[in-house]
C-alpha cells in the first residue's frame, strides 16, 4: 500500500478500508489540518458499495454508515443497485454530469459549471449526514468521487498536495476495479477500447479543478457559499469532523 509522497507525513493506509468486493474505500479522517486533525468514522468515499449486498446492515459488512450519496446517472445506477432500505439506510441521489464531452474529456471543473445544484446537494448531504456515518460513491470511485472529496477537504482545511494524494490513492485499485466493472451489463461498452494507463487518476485533473477554485472562488467554501449552501452548515460540518490537537 502507497503511503503517499516521499515527503507525505500523513500514513494513509490507516485510512483504507478493506470490503468485500470493494477496492477504492477510504475514510476522510486521519488528514491534517490547521485546527487539528480530521475525524475518523464520519465521511467515506469510494466505488460501488457492493459489499453491502445481501448483508444485514452496513455495520455487518464493515462500513459503519447510515447515509449513501449516490453520485451515478440514473440510467448507470440501474446497472447495480442495492436495496438501501432494507439496511436501513439513508439514500439520496445526486447525478454528476457534464455537457463537456465524456467523463474521460471533461474537466473536472466542467462538473461544477454544468450541475452545480447536483454538487450542492451531494456536499450538502455530506455535511448533513456526517454525524452518523455517511458514504458517497460513482461506479469506480475516481472521478465524480475525487470531484466532492475535494470540495469537501478544500473546505475543511486540507493541504491541496494532501487533497492530490488522497485522489491519488485509487490508482492502487484500479485495475480490479475495471475488472469487476467489465463484468456488469452496460459498462463493458464504454469501458472497451481504453488502456489501463488511460483510466489511472490524473494528477492535472485534479490539481486544476483545486487551482481554479482558489483562482475563481478563493477556494471551495467561496464556491459553495456562492451556489447557495448556508454558512451554517460548513461551519457545523467543520465542528465535527476537525479533531482539535491536544494542548
Amino acid at each position: 500500500m502507497s503511503t503517499g509522497s516521499p515527503h507525505s507525513t500523513v500514513d494513509h493506509s490507516r485510512r483504507v478500508v478493506a470490503l468485500e468486493g470493494m477496492h477504492n474505500v477510504r475514510d476522510l479522517g486521519g488528514l491534517p489540518v490547521p485546527a487539528g486533525t480530521t475525524r475518523f468514522g464520519k465521511v467515506f468515499r469510494g466505488d460501488f458499495p457492493i459489499a453491502l449486498t445481501g448483508a444485514t446492515s452496513a455495520a455487518e459488512a464493515g462500513l459503519p454508515i447510515h447515509s449513501i450519496v449516490d453520485l451515478r446517472r440514473g440510467s448507470e445506477a440501474g446497472r447495480e443497485q442495492i436495496d438501501h432500505e432494507s439496511l436501513g439506510i439513508r439514500f439520496t441521489t445526486s447525478s454528476l454530469v457534464t455537457d463537456h464531452g465524456t467523463s474521460w474529456t471533461a474537466t473536472y471543473y466542467d462538473y461544477l459549471v454544468d450541475g452545480p445544484d447536483e454538487i450542492i446537494l451531494a456536499v450538502r448531504t455530506v455535511m448533513d449526514d456526517a454525524e452518523n456515518g455517511v458514504y458517497f460513491h460513482c461506479a469506480a470511485g475516481k472521478d465524480r468521487t475525487g470531484v466532492i472529496a475535494a470540495l469537501l477537504l478544500d473546505v475543511l482545511g486540507v493541504e491541496h498536495p494532501l487533497i492530490v494524494e488522497d485522489f491519488l490513492l485509487t490508482d492502487v485499485g484500479i485495475a480490479n476495479i475495471l475488472e469487476r466493472l467489465r463484468a456488469v451489463p452496460g459498462y463493458e461498452g464504454v469501458l472497451a477500447g481504453r488502456t489501463l494507463d488511460q483510466h489511472r487518476p490524473q494528477v492535472a485533473k485534479i490539481e486544476a479543478l483545486l487551482e481554479s477554485l482558489n483562482e475563481d472562488w478563493s477556494g471551495a467554501e467561496g464556491w459553495l457559499l456562492a451556489h447557495g449552501l448556508p454558512l451554517e452548515v460548513i461551519e457545523r460540518f467543520r465542528a465535527l469532523m476537525i479533531a482539535p490537537d491536544p494542548q
